[in-house]
Order: C-alpha cells, then structure tokens, then sequence
C-alpha cells in the first residue's frame, strides 16, 4: 500500500510538472563578475522565473563575461546566460573579440539594455568628430574588449589607422590604457581623446564631465559613419545618449548603442523558452535591479541578428507582432 501511495505521488509531480512546461532539471545559469552588473541582471530575471513561473536554477556561476559564457555554453556547462550581442556575432563569424573562435551552440531570446560608443574629449577642443582624430593622441581599452575593437573598426571607416605611419599617412598615436587611467591622462593633457564602451551615466565619465578646471564632453559620431557601421554590423543601433544619464552633461549626443541579450543553448526545448518567455514578458514590473527598467517587449528585439533567434523565441515574438510570420530565415 505505502508503495503505491509512493508511486502514485511521484506521478502526481510528473504531472504537475509537465503541465507546468518546467522541468525537475535545474537550469544552469552564467553572468560576469561576481558583482557585476551582468550578476545583477541575471538574479533579477532568475527571481521572476523562480517566483513567477516555478523555474528552477543551479547556482549562478561566475565567469569572465561574454566570451567565457558562449564557450561554457558550447561546452555544454551553462544553459542560458548574459552577452553582449557583438559578441554572438562575432562567435558566428569567429571575428572580433572571438577572432579564430567559431561557436553556433548558443542562440538569442531578447534584448536586455544598451551600452555607447562615446568618444570623449577636452570640453575646449575642436575635434568635432573621428574624422578629427588624424595625427591625435588618443586611448582606447588596454585589453581585447569590445572598446578596442569597435574603436578600431570605427576609426578605420575615416581612414585612420594606428598601424600606419610616415608623412601623407593618416595615422593616429593610440596609448591602450583603462577608461579610468584615460580619464587622468586627459586630465593631464596627454591624450586628446579616448573612445569608450560604458553605460549612460557611468559615474567615473560622469565625475570627469563637471571637473571644475578640465572637465571633458562627449561629441556625437558623423552621421555617415554611424549609417556605415548599421548597414555593415547588425549589432550597431544608432541612438542618441538618453537625456538626463549624466548629471554634469546634458548636450544632445548622437552614437551607436550595443545592446546586451540573454542567450541559451540551441538544444533548449520550445515549451522552455515559450514558458521563459511568458514568464517575462508577462511579469516585467515584478523586476528589480540596476539596468532592469530598460527590459522592455518593444526593445526586446533591438540590436539582435533576428536570424540567431532561437525557434520558440521567435515565434514569441510573431504572435506579438513584433516580427512577420516568413520574415525571418533562421541560422
């Protein structure tokens, strides 16, 4: 008798469960650093799907950002995760940050937030965009993050190019150090510009853009060269920087947003992601957490390459009506 009641209570929790559309299985999440901004997000989202939807998850694993996560999720070690959506093209085409590196394991269900391209400069300089910067000292990221390599795909669409050098070359100084460490260079009138990849209304930028005897602004890109970088990267989104991000700037900014999206494993079954989906999109007002009010359905599709949608994902989105049934080829 006790082990049929057993029998009949394990059944009742299958289906329980399969009505649900969860699954026993944890989902194995990854983000960034452990106090990252990437973390941040990612436990907010997992605390609407484990409250909203009855999503279970393993603990949320730390990693070294974007590149780390598409490996681990095509080693078959995280199932769904944060990266910047540069880098799922990039991990396609194996160029970029993941030069050499071909991955196709992983696909996309939405967009997150964005982050600028913001060229700084001295607020008393002439450079009035890239195409200024010839013969310029200027710093881009020390290591091999999206800054340096969106800095250098834009500057060679002005011509500019710091491998090159002699008299009649348009040639540029480029000193690879931190956003922090160019912020005192500038200061110190090392450098006459830096381009960065960082959030409306870092506060770092934000500190140097009121000091009081050299403060900095931020200059829009040329309105050919923004075009130029959308037609050739779907990642690029022409936005302007949102009014009111930094307290000490306020002048109208026009530049490339790159958003950030949450990316699974290819082999993540339809009614998860479907139910994932649901969850969200349904419960976007029970999150909470820095970054979290930009989430929203009508951006939810910004700045991704539609093909690399997973399935189910896309099908969300056609019965929003967000995308047209055919419009999308999938890859």
């Amino acid at each position: 008798m006790k082990k049929r009641i057993a029998s009949l209570a394990v059944v009742l929790v299958l289906v329980a469960t399969a009505l649900s559309g969860c699954s026993l299985t944890k989902l194995r999440p990854a983000a960034g650093a452990k106090k990252g901004i990437y973390t941040d997000v990612m436990n907010s989202l997992m605390d609407v799907w484990k409250q909203k939807g009855g999503f279970r998850f393993a603990d949320l694993a730390t990693s070294n950002g974007s590149s780390n996560n598409l490996q681990q999720q095509d080693n078959g070690n995280v199932d769904i995760s944060i990266i910047g959506a540069d880098y799922l093209s990039w991990s396609r085409a194996g160029t970029g940050a993941m030069l050499g590196t071909r991955l196709s394991s992983s696909v996309v269900l939405f967009s997150l937030y964005a982050n600028y391209v913001q060229l700084v400069v001295p607020k008393d300089s002439d450079i009035k965009g890239l195409a200024d910067l010839k013969g310029k000292r200027i710093a881009t990221d020390v290591k091999e993050t999206p800054a340096f390599f969106h800095a250098r795909d834009l500057l060679q669409m002005v011509g500019l190019d710091w491998n090159s050098t002699g008299e009649g070359k348009d040639f540029l100084e480029l000193q690879r150090i931190s956003m922090y460490d160019a912020i005192d260079e500038m200061s110190d009138g090392n450098i006459d510009a830096f381009i960065c990849v960082a959030a409306a209304g870092n506060p770092y930028l934000d500190e140097a853009l009121g000091d009081d005897e050299t403060p900095f602004k931020i200059i829009s890109i040329e309105d050919s060269i923004l075009e130029q970088a959308a037609a050739t990267s779907p990642y690029y989104v022409i936005e302007n920087l949102p009014e009111g991000a930094y307290q000490n700037f306020n002048e109208p900014v026009k530049t490339l947003a790159i958003r950030t999206c949450i990316v699974v494993r290819r082999s993540m079954k339809d009614k998860t992601v479907t139910k994932l989906m649901n969850t969200l999109f349904d419960n976007l007002d029970a999150l909470e957490g820095e970054r979290t009010d930009e989430i929203t359905l009508e951006s939810a599709i910004t700045g991704i390459e539609l093909r690399y949608l997973h399935p189910a994902a896309l099908q969300f989105f056609i019965d929003k009506g967000l995308i047209e049934e055919g419009q999308v080829e999938l890859k």
